[in-house]
């Protein structure tokens, strides 16, 4: 339970800390998070002002002409460079979690002789842990097939990853099947490799219920409260 609010919230932290280095200020929500004020917006507000006033104030036509074509050029490059920083932002929730779930992977290859013996110390429980955060991906992956099974539109529940694989063109459901099958994958592996046999089923079991149960606590109940 308190996993599903703590990958929530690290994982919107991921978006904020790269929204932060780029300049942006941000505001924390209980499931998002939201950009503004970004520091280059101003020097560009103020360029764009001084260059319109230039056209204005131009009396050659033709040269007018060309001072208009320049004002294009760097709008579209301004548009440009902040959808790129957007992407940017957009990727950083994703990294954040895939990278948190890969530490935890590989806190368990190097402690492969310890629970190897089929008793887990507390090290070898907090790889397990990380290592779930991936499983952020396989519910993404169930989630974007059942929007297609329901024929829902893809502007409802989009993930980061449909927006990232539309930035760079490419089909939208790409990274969300390959994530997924990468963290379907490691699931397989700690579940059947590394949680002993014993009490696999009650791990599985109050994993899932927690999850679940976690997740509604958050997003229904005390999150809309705590981080409106």
């Amino acid at each position: 339970m308190f996993l599903a609010v703590i990958g929530t919230q690290t994982h919107e932290w991921g978006h904020i800390a790269i929204a932060r280095y780029l300049g942006y200020k941000t505001q924390l929500h209980y499931a998002s998070m939201h950009p503004y004020n970004p520091r280059h917006l101003k020097p560009y507000s103020e360029e764009l002002i001084n260059r319109k006033s230039e056209i204005s104030a131009e009396t050659d036509t033709m040269k007018k002409a060309l001072m208009r074509e320049d004002l294009n050029k760097f709008v579209s490059s301004f548009v440009k460079k902040n959808r790129f920083k957007e992407l940017l932002i957009v990727t950083g929730g994703p990294i954040q979690t895939m990278l948190t779930g890969t530490l935890g992977l590989i806190l368990l290859l190097f402690r492969r002789k310890f629970w190897s013996t089929g008793v887990l110390k507390w090290l070898d429980w907090l790889g397990v842990f990380l290592s779930f955060f991936w499983l952020r991906q396989i519910f993404n992956l169930i989630i974007h097939f059942a929007k297609k099974l329901l024929r829902m539109s893809d502007s409802i529940i989009l993930s980061d990853e449909i927006k990232i694989a539309k930035y760079m063109n490419w089909h939208p459901s790409s990274l969300s099947i390959i994530t997924g099958i990468i963290a379907l994958l490691i699931a397989v592996f700690v579940v059947f490799k590394v949680v002993p046999r014993g009490i696999r089923f009650s791990f599985v079991t109050g994993g899932i219920l927690g999850g679940l149960s976690g997740f509604y606590l958050w997003f229904y109940i005390l999150g809309p409260v705590l981080l409106p």
